[in-house]
């Protein structure tokens, strides 16, 4: 019987050197393993694939009216998106209006007069559904994030079942209601004012930075010699503006809003000098 001959016989039969052969013998060894790996991840795919053909689909939900129904959602993926669960009593401390859905182009179903409490199910964002005493969507917030609607903390806990005349004619409730309402007052409206600054500060400062530009635009489309005339009695008319501008800045530093529009002013880019000339004309 004939021996098969080793790898090393081999290789001295070819006239392969020792280590050149031994080099190939590992290569070899390898790509025998890389092919074994391939064939086990070949068959697990097929298993897998063999597991879902064979896996009965859940039954397909539809949801009633315009609602948009998704049948192949991405796994982690919610439609609606999540809502923040906050169910209890709570007070709206301005008049709010009730509306049958949230979000834009909702219709009004009511409205509720300050100093309302109404039992919310649910909230997303800054919208509240509310079940008592009428169902809809309130706001929970203004369109600058100051909050309206505060929790009752007498009526913790309780149910839109509890009695509510009970509660509300104790005297622990009265004075609960008394001290929450002249914090809430003080907090939203400092916050309304805050709000209201910022959006006049932002808007003269954004007017004030495209005036010249949108002068200078206008002036040389429409009337190029006019434009010639200016920028030859440009020293004249600024003696002329600086005199007039010295009246306009005594009366605009007297009033208590100039300061926080020219501290505004003074951070943007080339007005850093407008506060100092004002302060200098008083």
């Amino acid at each position: 019987m004939q021996r098969a001959m080793s790898d090393d016989e081999e290789a001295a039969t070819l006239g392969t050197p020792p280590a050149d052969a031994k080099q190939l013998q590992r290569e070899a060894r390898a790509a025998r393993w890389m092919g074994a790996l391939a064939l086990v991840f070949a068959s697990a795919a097929v298993g897998l694939l063999l597991l879902v053909a064979v896996k009965p689909e859940p039954p397909a939900r539809v949801a009633a009216d315009d609602a948009l129904v998704s049948l192949a959602a991405a796994p982690g993926a919610y439609w609606p998106p999540p809502t923040l669960r906050t169910r209890g009593w709570f007070r709206l401390y301005f008049k709010s209006a009730v509306r049958d859905r949230a979000g834009a182009g909702a219709g009004e179903l009511g409205a509720l007069p300050e100093d309302s409490l109404v039992f919310v199910q649910e909230k997303q964002g800054n919208h509240a559904r509310i079940s008592q005493p009428i169902s809809g969507w309130v706001d929970a917030a203004t369109g600058d994030g100051v909050r309206v609607m505060f929790p009752d903390k007498a009526l913790q806990g309780q149910d839109e079942t509890a009695d509510l005349d009970a509660i509300l004619k104790s005297d622990q409730h009265k004075a609960n209601k008394a001290k929450m309402r002249a914090q809430v007052a003080q907090f939203t409206a400092s916050q309304m004012r805050l709000a209201g600054a910022m959006k006049t500060m932002k808007a003269r400062a954004e007017a004030l930075r495209r005036a010249p530009e949108q002068v200078s635009a206008t002036v040389r489309r429409g009337a190029p010699a006019v434009a010639a005339d200016v920028e030859r009695s440009a020293p004249k008319v600024a003696d002329s503006l600086a005199q007039g501008a010295g009246e306009v800045a005594r009366k605009v530093a007297d009033s208590q809003d100039a300061q926080k529009v020219l501290d505004d002013l003074s951070h943007q880019p080339g007005l850093a000098g407008f506060k100092d000339f004002f302060q200098k004309q008083r």
